[in-house]
This record gives C-alpha cells, structure tokens and sequence, in this order.
C-alpha cells in the first residue's frame, strides 16, 4: 500500500515526491477540462501576484520618500516619522515574504500542468521535472491510497491505477487554495513563530510520530490592570454638567482623588448650612427646656392670656352693634318703600277711575279717542310704578336680611376663634409656670433630627464630588466643565497603567494548549521591540473574535476565549501610554 504524507507548513522538502504513472485510460475530455480548470486558477494566481507586486513597489518608493523626509525633518517630527517608516518596512517584509511562497506555488502549479499536458497527448510520464524543482520544499501529507478491493497476499496482479486521480487532484486544489486564499493573520502567525523556532499552531501533525507542542498565535491588545473604567456621577443624579475639572490627560491620581466638582455643589453646601442653623435651634431650645421658665415671662403671658379676654369681649360687642344697626337700618328701609306703594296705589285707584269714566265717554260720543287714550295711559303708567315699588321692597328686605345672617356668623366665628386663642394662651401660661420630662424629650428628640439631617446633608454634599476609585491614571477626559455629563461616556476614563497586560483571543481550538504561567511575547506596530509576558488568567467563557486583523477573508465571526497575559514591570512602562494597541502575541506552551 503506497502512502503520500501532505502538510501545509512551509519548511518541508519535495524530495522523494513521486506522482504516480496515470493510466491511459482516463478520459480525454475530463482531463482537458481539469487542464482547463488549472490554467484558470494558474493565471488568478499570476494576476493576484501581479497586484501584489506593484503594491511591493509603491511601498518601497513609499519608504523611500519617508527616508528622504527623516533626513530632512526637524527633531520634534523625527518620532513620528521613524515610526512610521518602521511600520512602512514591517509590512513590505511581510508583503515580499508572502510574494515568495507564492512564486513558489505557482512554479509548482506550472509543473503539474506540464504533466497534465504530457498525458493529454499520451507523452510518457517525466517526474524529472519534479526531482528538478526538488528545491521548492514543499511536502504534501495527509493522502493515503487504499489497498485494492481484489488484493490478496497470495496473488501478483499490479494494482490498478484508478485511485490515484483521487491524490493528485486534491494537492493541486489545495495549492491553488494556499496559493490565493492564504489569510494574512495565518502568515504573520507562522512569521512570528519561525523567529521563535517553533511550528504554527494551525499545523496539523503530519506523521504518526509522537507530537510536540505548538505555539499558539492569536491577536490581541493592550489594557491596564483591572481594565479601562468610566468614572461618571452618582447614578441617582441624572443631567447634572461638570462645574469644575480638576485633572488633566495623563494625570496620575491616587483612590478618593477628586476628578471634577459638579454642579449642584453650591446648592448641597446650602443645603448643610441650613441643617448646621436647625442643630443650633434644637440645641438652644433645649436648654431653654431645661432652665425652666421665668418670672417675667409667666407674667408676660398671664397679661397676654387676659389680654385675650378683653379681645374677646370687645370684638363681640362690635359684631352686635353691627348687627343692631343692619336690623335698624331694614325696618326703616322697609317703613319708606311700603309708604311710597300705598301712594302709589292710591293714585292707580283715581286713575283708574278716570279711565273708566273716559272709556264710557268715548262710546257714548262725548269725548275723543285721543283724550280717552290719554287719560287711560296715565293708569298704566301708575300699575307699573307700583309693580317696580313693591319689586324694590321685596330686594331691600332680601339684601339686608343676608348682610344680617353674615353678621350673625362673623360674630360666632369671632367667638370661636379668640376662645381658642385663649384656650391656647391659658395653656401656655399653666406650662410656662414648669418643666415638665415630657418637653424636654421633645427637645432631644428635635436635637438629633436636627443632627441627622446634618449627617444626610454632609452626605449630600460627597456627592457633588467626582473622585476616583482607584490608583490609576487619567486616560482620556469626555466630558469638559460646563459640559452634560454622558451615562454612556463618563466624565474620564481611568486605567492602572503601571501594570500593563495584553488581552489575547485564542481560537476554541487551541485554548486547550494554553496553561496559567507560559511566557508570551508580543508584538506590535509601533513598538520597535518585542514584549514579553506571562499567561496570568485565563477566560472561562467562548465569546465571538472581537479584535480584527486587516485580512479581509478572516473569520469575523470566530469563537474565541480572553487569556489575560501580564507584562514584565521594563515592557509595561514601554507601552504604558499605548492602551487598546492591536498587537500580535505567541503563547509557547511547555511541552
């Protein structure tokens, strides 16, 4: 049984790879359209390596240029530029590392398409031309041939040859497929473990040798300890706006620093001297409890108890009098207005008369209509005014019956009142006369509310400060004085930058080769060294890839665990002011 060992690494030689004589039995027509399908892929892959390489040439006039600037520059632009040139350099080495393999995959790919050529025109199979590109170092593992359903240990018949599309078509798709679709976060992972010496950790094992341990490469970045937090006000107080800001970026505080001032200081700080003024009150007045009453002030309010009385007595007499002048004032009112309709009266009796006289008159001939109408008009007029006269009697009773029954009950609720009044005052003046235990609890119990409300106003009043709660520093400022304080944003956000850690997210597929203790190193643009550091924690949940490398074919969608790694005390003051860096990390586990 013949057995073919494919791996995907990149340091493993083709010597010794023998493609298998295929039989002339295979169809031409499938086979030109497999020659088809290659020169496709083949020509993709030119295309793609094409691109590639102009890209490679306007990074280099790209380097160029930022070389000639950083001669140029003056010293404050001297930073940035390097660091950019460094960048510059990083990705082009990447880009020229990758445009190597690929060259190299398509040679091979041109040497299988020489094969396919030579059986499509039934030339006899070359594996010189395999032994010369020997130098490629590619080996491809993983494809076993089967034993021929017929064979038998006793039996000399040539195994047939029909299996063996079933190898050869498989490692040219899987060139094509590394050759074009190879992630980048894949290449930099292999790069930054062959500088360690060590395998990808996305290599499958290749033989039934007994296995070693991989790297592990994931991205990642970099965090103070305990994470990056939001200091914002107390949650209970919704739109308040920042006074004052007492820090600045980059500050460095200590636990219970104040941040920022608030703007509902000035009506906390009121609010604790009104409750000191009510504490001085309550104490006041129990020891006014305590001395007791003086004689002064028993004779002050026995004099304001009589006093009371005599208030009493005066208003009471006035409300009569008020009330005898009312009654006076309807009888006499009354008197006049039934006098004037009895006149009244009198006088539509004689017009009547006449009226009546006048109306036989006028039948009879004797008088005119218009000495008639005359006289009798003057009847009317005299019913009307005794109909509007005895309408005013009947109002002026009405009215000054009311202005009577209001006097009435002005006089009892005067009567009512000052009784209670004196009541009060009699009261008072039995209890200015002794101490009683009853008032001086009372005054205690008014003293210690007095002091809590104290306690809630001084409580208050913390709140109108913004402090931190931790040792950190201050990372970034959201919100500026006079500004509306965000509940999404904070005021500042606040890390302990004094010990840095890179959170990096592992593949659920290698987070078993992961231990608490293995060293790490770290890399990153920007950062002109390697970083080193020690798996510290290691997450205990699966959760979807959140850092995103720049290859637009990568899994966004990947299920991945946190491993918290710490870095040594030099790294993390190197990096202390680079939180939320995109790094590159490798986790060599022990064997």
């Amino acid at each position: 049984m013949e057995r073919f060992i494919i791996e995907t690494t990149y340091e493993q030689p083709l010597s010794g790879l023998n493609l298998p004589t295929l039989g002339n039995n295979w169809p031409s027509v499938e086979l030109e359209q497999l020659l088809t399908h290659l020169k496709q892929e083949l020509e993709q892959g030119r295309q793609l390596l094409s691109e590639q390489e102009e890209e490679l040439t306007e990074y280099e006039l790209t380097i160029a240029e930022l070389e000639e600037k950083l001669r140029k520059a003056p010293d404050s632009e001297l930073l940035t530029l390097e660091m950019e040139l460094v960048k510059k350099r990083q990705k082009k080495e990447k880009l020229a590392e990758r445009l190597t393999l690929k060259r190299r995959y398509l040679q091979m790919q041109e040497v299988f398409m020489e094969q396919y050529r030579e059986l499509l025109d039934n030339k006899p199979f070359n594996p010189e031309l395999i032994d010369q590109n020997s130098n490629l170092d590619v080996k491809f593992p993983g494809f076993e041939a089967p034993e021929p359903l017929n064979s038998s240990a006793h039996t000399k018949t040539p195994k047939k040859p029909w299996w063996r599309w079933t190898v050869i078509i498989p490692i040219v798709g899987l060139l094509v497929g590394v050759v074009v679709k190879l992630p980048q976060s894949q290449l930099i992972s292999q790069q930054l473990a062959s500088s360690l010496a060590l395998s990808p950790s996305s290599s499958p094992v290749a033989s039934n040798a007994k296995p070693t341990l991989k790297a592990v490469a994931a991205l990642g970045y970099l965090e103070p300890k305990g994470e990056v937090i939001q200091v914002s006000a107390p949650a209970m107080m919704d739109g308040l706006r920042v006074d004052k800001l007492l820090v600045k970026e980059g500050d460095s505080l200590k636990a219970g620093q104040k941040i920022a001032i608030l703007d509902n200081y000035d009506r906390l700080s009121a609010a604790l001297r009104q409750a000191n003024s009510q504490v001085k009150i309550a104490q006041a007045r129990l020891a006014q409890v305590l001395a007791g009453a003086k004689s002064g002030e028993i004779t002050a309010q026995k004099s304001k108890f009589e006093g009371s009385q005599a208030e009493l007595e005066g208003q009471i007499n006035t409300q009569k009098a008020t009330i005898a002048d009312l009654e006076a004032q309807l009888q006499g009112e009354k008197s006049a207005q039934i006098a004037t309709i009895q006149g009244l009266k009198a006088q539509l009796d004689n017009a009547t008369s006449d009226c009546q006289r006048y109306e036989f008159l006028y039948q009879s001939g004797g008088v005119s209509q218009q000495s008639r109408d005359s006289v009798c008009l003057k009847q009317k007029t005299t019913l009307e005014q005794v109909n509007e006269a005895q309408a005013n009697l009947k109002r002026i009773i009405t009215s000054r019956q009311e202005q009577i029954q209001q006097a009435h009950a002005n006089l009892q609720r005067t009567i009512e009142t000052v009784k209670s009044q004196i009541n009060a005052d009699k009261a008072t003046l039995q209890a200015t006369a002794q101490v009683r235990p009853e008032d001086i609890e009372v005054a205690k119990a008014e003293l210690e509310s007095a002091k809590t409300a104290v306690d809630k106003a001084k409580a208050d009043l913390k709140l109108a400060y913004v402090t931190s709660p931790k040792d950190g520093q201050i990372l970034k400022i959201h919100t500026w004085a006079g500004e509306m304080v965000s509940r999404d944003q904070g005021i500042v956000e606040l890390g302990q930058t004094s010990q840095m850690y890179v959170t990096a997210e592992v593949y659920e597929t290698d987070i078993t080769r992961v231990k608490v203790g293995q060293p790490a190193i770290i890399t990153a643009n920007g950062v002109t060294k390697q970083l080193k550091g020690t798996v510290d924690k290691i997450g205990l949940q699966i959760g979807r890839k959140n850092v995103l490398g720049t290859d637009p074919v990568a899994d966004a969608d990947a299920r991945v665990v946190e491993v918290k790694i710490r870095l040594n005390a030099q790294d993390s003051q190197r990096v202390a002011h680079l939180t939320n860096l995109q790094v590159n990390v490798i986790i060599n586990p022990s064997n």
